[in-house]
């Protein structure tokens, strides 16, 4: 009798899916012609012909669906993407623009036709005169990944490369230019917001979804040109157990290095612990204003006008004052690290009045907080800021003796060495062995003699852990 009840209710259930299945398929193609007619309206040939090729060559699917703020579920076009504007901007502490000349305004002393007829004395620093060396510009270009999403402008990368020595001598004009007054366009501080699954939750919670900035191609050539010239910088600033983010540096690496500290706890009869940290939004939530000092429009505020700034960014209110003082007083990592001025000035520019737009909508989204997902200075941002925390939990853990110490002769194998627990700070043929970062997430770990030394090391681990983060 009860299966006789199931297979009348499954019966039920496969009757009533086809009404379903035709209201998915008609609210799919009435989103497509409304797709269609906004692509006309805007003179969209690129999305016009995308849209016809899906409605050729592939079946209808049901529309994307978001849950709301309450819990409800949202099926319509454009209520989805009143969603996600309202999660990226909680997310990013972000504002609206309906127009690019919105976004923020000139700095002052800027002008607006820029082209000097010689270069001023303040701008003639090795680094501004090396940004904007042809043969470097005509490298970059070339390097462009054609097969890479196309921004705002609709420039294919193909497009740019094919125009060779020609676009590198514009290219060239355009950054001296932009050297000059230390001003990024407007156009080039944003780009379209790609939403990619991360592949774990539900797929209808947007926290499930990482934003990608798609830039324009030509705005990926200054970011090239600023991030070599930062590379020495940034690798001197996140240190050496950094991987995956640094280059010439694969997350192969740190797996090895993680695999040859258990083996030595295994070979030597140690305790051994590992502690994965990952970080959630961990570039969302990044500080721009720890890397690059104020941005303009709060260089001139008051200390109290400043640390209201920052605890509206989410820095407690214990340690607002403090960090206020210490940005004021080194004007941010990039500065204290040594980078050349030309090229701080520029990446504040890049990230002051930074924008996005999800596609098919119209307002400008204008992040004052995060380190951008898709740009090449985006781990630039984020790693020199985790970078500091993980120094305070070294110096922490160092005080406290906890730290496996291994013989720095790279004529041989560590295992087979000088190997401690113990503090031996003053050995300077010993280095401290305690963790290796993939990108944005963690892997500290900790070696003991004893089971017993181990439990009580652990606590002194998360207190650790829990005051440096």
């Amino acid at each position: 009798m009860e299966l006789a009840r199931a297979e009348q209710a499954l019966h039920r259930a496969c009757t009533l899916k086809h009404p379903f299945i035709r209201r998915d398929k008609q609210n799919a193609l009435l989103d497509a012609a409304d797709r269609a007619q906004h692509a006309a309206d805007m003179h969209d040939p690129r999305e016009l012909y995308n849209i016809v090729r899906r409605l050729a060559g592939t079946s209808s699917k049901a529309l994307a669906t978001l849950t709301h703020e309450d819990g409800s579920v949202l099926d319509a076009s454009q209520a989805v993407m009143a969603r996600w504007r309202r999660h990226f901007t909680n997310l990013f502490r972000a504002g609206h623009a309906s127009q690019i000349e919105d976004v923020t305004c000139l700095p002052a002393g800027a002008k607006p036709d820029p082209r000097p007829a010689a270069e001023p004395a303040g701008c003639a620093g090795n680094e501004a005169r090396n940004l904007i060396e042809g043969l470097e510009i005509f490298v970059v270009i070339q390097s462009l990944d054609g097969s890479s999403g196309v921004g705002e402008d609709a420039l294919s990368a193909l497009i740019v490369k094919t125009r060779g020595w020609h676009a590198a001598e514009i290219m060239s004009k355009i950054i001296h230019d932009i050297i000059y007054v230390r001003h990024v366009p407007l156009v080039w501080r944003g780009g379209k917001l790609v939403v990619i699954y991360k592949g774990k939750g539900m797929a209808t919670d947007p926290d499930n979804y990482r934003g990608i900035l798609v830039s324009d191609h030509l705005a990926k050539i200054l970011t090239s040109l600023l991030q070599a010239h930062l590379n020495a910088t940034y690798e001197k600033a996140v240190g050496v157990s950094q991987y995956g983010a640094v280059k010439h540096r694969g997350t192969a690496m740190a797996s090895l290095v993680v695999r040859s500290f258990l083996d030595l706890c295994s070979a030597r009869s140690w305790s051994c612990f590992v502690l994965f940290v990952d970080l959630s939004k961990a570039f969302d939530y990044a500080i721009r204003e720890v890397v690059m000092g104020w941005m303009p429009d709060a260089s001139s505020a008051s200390l109290e006008e400043k640390r209201a700034l920052l605890e509206k960014l989410g820095v407690p209110e214990r340690a607002s004052h403090h960090l206020a003082e210490w940005i004021d007083k080194t004007g941010g990592l990039l500065a204290l690290s040594g980078a050349d001025p030309a090229v701080c000035e520029l990446v504040t520019s890049l990230h002051h009045g930074a924008w996005f737009r999800l596609p098919r909508d119209e307002p400008y989204v204008v992040s004052v907080s995060g380190a951008r997902q898709g740009c090449k200075l985006g781990a630039l941002v984020f790693n020199m800021i985790y970078s500091l925390a993980l120094l305070m939990l070294k110096q922490e853990l160092l005080d406290l003796g906890i730290i496996l110490w291994v013989t720095n002769a790279p004529s041989s194998a560590f295992w087979g060495t000088q190997t401690t627990t113990t503090s031996c700070a003053a050995d300077e043929r010993l280095s401290p062995v305690f963790e290796v970062t993939y990108v944005d997430d963690e892997c500290i770990f900790l070696a003991a003699s004893s089971a017993r030394a181990m439990m009580l090391a652990i606590p002194k681990l998360m207190s650790c852990l829990c005051t440096a983060f």
